[in-house]
């Protein structure tokens, strides 16, 4: 019982780091899709902040504000979150249509 639950553990995680991957190819190849794409309330919520607080850390030369504004510009940039595990990608919004049976 121990092996298959294991492999279940190993498999997630290898799955977890090829999402990631996938992710951060995406974010390479194609960047003006990912900068111009998919912007909604928690976006701009980031970038309002890193924004205010980069303000901040130059006004009062805080390198901590500094850190914590790119955090949030780099947030918003890519579009990832801050969550736990399986949790640093924002879902990408699809329309999918219902269908009646």
């Amino acid at each position: 019982m121990t092996l298959i639950t294991n492999a279940l553990i190993n498999f997630s995680q290898f799955y977890e780091i090829l999402i990631r991957k996938h992710r951060i190819m995406n974010i390479l190849t194609h960047p003006k899709e990912v900068l111009f794409s998919n912007w909604h309330f928690m976006r701009w919520l980031r970038l309002a902040l890193g924004i205010y607080v980069g303000v901040q850390a130059i006004q009062f030369t805080d390198a901590l504000a500094g850190m914590v504004s790119a955090f949030f510009l780099y947030q918003a940039i890519t579009n990832t979150g801050c969550c736990g595990a399986s949790g640093c990608s924002v879902p990408d919004q699809t329309n999918r249509k219902q269908t009646a049976e």
